[in-house]
Parts: structure tokens; C-alpha cells; sequence
């Protein structure tokens, strides 16, 4: 519920509709093929949909990545329980490298990609 704001209007709503004005453009040719005789492009707006939903689900749950690393440590280590974020920045940075803010990264926004579509 954190991220439906940001995902839904600044991302999915903008991305689908660039891809919905790209698509109509196209729209005067036809698919040909055994399966899908004379459908236009039109037919398939649920595809649109579903690329759009996961692209700005990843993109959005993929940026949450630190704050989780960072609520994670607060909960696991009492170290990092009576300094703030800026703080517990600086820490994770110093002790595991910049990298460390992003552990998981990849899983959450190839999850995350899934499940938008």
C-alpha cells in the first residue's frame, strides 16, 4: 500500500498511456498469422496493461530496496536502534559498502515485475 500512489499515478498510468498512443499509431496494420487472422492491435490492450503494470511495479518496489535494507537492520541489530537514517546510512555504507543498501535488489524487482503483470 506504500508504493500504489507513486506506482499507479506517476508511473503505470503515464507509461500505459505512451504505449496506448504508440499502439493506435499502429493500429491501421494487421496481424496475420494462423491464430490471429486480421486482429488489430487494439485487441491486445490487455498486454499493454500488463507490461505497464510490471515495469512500474519493479521500477517502484526496486527504489524501496534501502529502506528496507535500513528497516531490516534496525530490527535485527540493536546497534542501529537509537541513531537515525542518516546515520544507519552512513554505518551500512562504512561497514558493507554502498552496495550493501541494495542486497536483494534483483529478487525484488524480478518479484515484483511478476506480480504487476
Amino acid at each position: 500500500i506504500r508504493t500504489l500512489p507513486f506506482n499507479h499515478i506517476l508511473i503505470k498510468k503515464p507509461l500505459y498511456n505512451k504505449i496506448l498512443i504508440q499502439e493506435k499509431s499502429l493500429n491501421q496494420y494487421k496481424i496475420n498469422s494462423n491464430a490471429l487472422i486480421n486482429k488489430s492491435l487494439y485487441d491486445f490492450k490487455f498486454i499493454i496493461s500488463a507490461i505497464a503494470g510490471a515495469i512500474s511495479c519493479s521500477i517502484t518496489h526496486g527504489l524501496l530496496v534501502p529502506l528496507d535494507v535500513i528497516k531490516t537492520k534496525i530490527q535485527i541489530d540493536s546497534t542501529y536502534t537509537n541513531i537515525n537514517i542518516k546515520q544507519i546510512i552512513n554505518k551500512i555504507i562504512k561497514s558493507h559498502g554502498l552496495i550493501a543498501l541494495f542486497d536483494g535488489f534483483t529478487a525484488t524487482t524480478s518479484g515484483y515485475f511478476l506480480q504487476g503483470a
